[in-house]
């Protein structure tokens, strides 16, 4: 099995798991996941693995991404107390957002 990259959204560790047929990878901190389009295990991760743009672009999309989470820390989003779905959520909202950023600069 070919090694798992971490997250390209928060650097998390990275899982295989098997939901029916499809094999999924997910990230066991922000949630993000990506299945590769057959029932094949290692598709899924040539999915996960396979980034896009210049090493550049990406440290600056990550740099984003820390910079919302720290703020969604700092208003009160933490993860403890039942919140954990919340803040998936936003993080969620965030990732979406600035991927149509990307989109639109295209």
């Amino acid at each position: 099995m070919a090694k798992l990259k971490p997250c390209p959204f928060c650097g998390g560790k990275a899982h295989v798991m098997q939901m029916g047929f499809p094999h999924w990878v997910y990230c066991e901190d922000c949630g993000a996941k990506v299945q590769g389009g057959t029932c094949e295990e290692k598709d899924s991760i040539k999915a996960w693995n396979r980034r896009t743009g210049s090493k550049l672009e990406q440290e600056l999309i990550l740099d984003k991404i820390r910079a919302e989470i720290s703020e969604i820390h700092l208003i009160g989003y933490a993860t403890v107390d039942g919140k954990r779905e919340i803040a998936r959520r936003a993080v969620m909202q965030i990732i979406n957002k600035i991927r149509e950023e990307a989109r639109d600069k295209e």
